[in-house]
């Protein structure tokens, strides 16, 4: 197991959830069955369709911010309808994937024929941007301006790539998963488009197993986001180095962990990615923050960070490792890896999180009841 501790270290974090930018709130999937047919239901699916663009997916947060919660004015109900021509349909950070298992919900709860075709569109939409290597770009079909994304290292963009960041690829497959499957919220979906997603979960599943990245003969975890051509690492954002993510590749593991049936290699992905979420686990730190906000650039609410050494605390993970030492790394939006949460901007350090926590059920609960229920060894100790 690896640790990363310097005394004197500037440090951060308590176990903190951000809310991503463009993601339609979790709650709202989350409702009891009967509620999606309610007049509340209908008035935020009104609100849904009113993003869709014409290309039939979805934009994260821009130039308009999407908040399904609150009223639009006419004015800004018209801008809408003339921002649907914009070719700025995304995954990232839940976008389109969220606002369909919405839309589904809704759909089966009303059988509206608005709702209906607003998800077939955007289900078409889904399978049309699947590059025929099985990934997903995080934009698709492409930006019509300089993207939001660009750093030093990828100065045409990152929108082609793709994008296990912000579990932007495996919340595309999970819910054509779901939809091949014939899951309750999507019943209504017809035999043809069920049959294309679960050709669409095949394809991705390949892509899975294939970008895995190996290191000295063994598979570990999986890259932030790739080239759609090579599968080779890619730079993101500035802030966003080349490196392996320690919860994306959970995510990855467990819906790799839903297949029935896993075949030698789904398993050997399992195995490989779990012993390396073992070995990279952080002991003897804990991440607080300070109590009051503090003004950090043009931010008035930002909490300062700091990493506390404590032998009690319980194993915790870096977000980003680099590649081939798996050390834990971390950025500012200069592009410059650091090593020390200390050594970034306050602006990135308080603005981003660094951490996770998420690998300590998996290997704990999760998998070891996977090992048990398909007589596979368990690999943690």
């Amino acid at each position: 197991m690896m640790k990363y501790l310097k005394t004197g270290f500037i440090l951060s974090f308590l176990s903190i959830v951000y809310p991503m930018a463009g993601q339609l709130p979790g709650q709202l999937l989350e409702k009891p069955k009967e509620w999606y047919g309610s007049e509340e239901a209908i008035r935020i699916a009104d609100k849904v369709l009113l993003f869709q663009r014409y290309d039939g997916g979805w934009p994260k947060e821009w130039p308009i911010k999407k908040d399904y919660l609150r009223e639009y004015s006419d004015s800004e109900i018209e801008r809408l309808y003339d921002l649907k021509y914009k070719r700025d349909c995304t995954f990232d950070n839940g976008a389109t994937w969220t606002e369909m298992r919405f839309l589904g919900k809704v759909a089966n709860a009303t059988k509206n024929a608005e709702y209906l075709l607003a998800f077939n569109h955007g289900f078409d939409f889904l399978i049309e941007s699947q590059y025929e290597n099985g990934g997903w770009p995080q934009y698709y079909p492409g930006l019509e301006r300089y993207s939001p994304g660009f750093s030093k290292w990828s100065p045409d963009g990152i929108e082609s790539f793709i994008t296990f960041n912000d579990d932007a690829m495996i919340g595309v497959i999970w819910l054509l998963k779901d939809i091949s499957e014939g899951k309750s919220d999507f019943s209504f979906v017809g035999s043809d488009r069920r049959k294309r997603a679960a050709e669409a979960v095949r394809k991705g599943i390949d892509c899975i197993l294939n970008s895995q990245f190996i290191y000295d003969g063994k598979r570990t975890a999986w890259p932030s986001q790739m080239d759609e051509r090579t599968f080779e690492p890619r730079w993101g954002r500035d802030f966003e180095p080349l490196s392996l993510v320690s919860g994306e590749s959970v995510k990855i593991v467990r819906f790799l962990m839903s297949l029935e049936k896993p075949d030698e290699a789904v398993i050997s992905a399992i195995q490989g990615a779990v012993q390396w979420l073992v070995d990279v686990k952080i002991e003897g730190i804990r991440i607080e923050q300070t109590k009051e906000p503090v003004k950090i650039g043009g931010h008035t609410d930002r909490r300062e960070r700091y990493v506390v050494e404590d032998p009690n605390a319980p194993p915790i993970w870096a977000r980003f490792y680099e590649l081939n030492s798996f050390r834990p790394i971390f950025a500012s939006r200069g592009s410059e890896v650091k090593y020390n949460l200390s050594e970034i901007s306050p602006e990135r350090r308080t603005g981003y999180s660094w951490y996770r926590t998420s690998p300590a059920k998996l290997l704990h609960d999760d998998y070891p009841a996977w090992c048990d229920r398909y007589d596979v060894e368990n690999v943690v100790e």
